[in-house]
């Protein structure tokens, strides 16, 4: 796992979102029987899960965008 205290709260917020949009696409592919998804799903959730406790050790609500800005 890679050392969270290095990224940005902007790069950690980019990285959640970007997780979030993979999980959705890989919702939809499960809809429609493309086999292969459910480890995705379950990578990025943890890595989604990863970013929610570093925001929290940083003291913000990563749902809260305004309240990420980096010092």
């Amino acid at each position: 796992m890679a050392n969270l205290e290095n990224f940005s709260n902007a790069e950690l917020l980019f990285d959640r979102q970007e997780s979030f949009n993979d999980m959705v696409a890989c919702l939809a592919c499960s809809v429609t029987g493309i086999p292969g998804t459910k480890e995705r799903l379950v990578g990025n959730m943890d890595i989604i899960n990863t970013i929610i406790i570093e925001c929290e050790r940083r003291g913000f609500d990563p749902a809260k965008y305004q309240e990420a800005s980096d010092d």
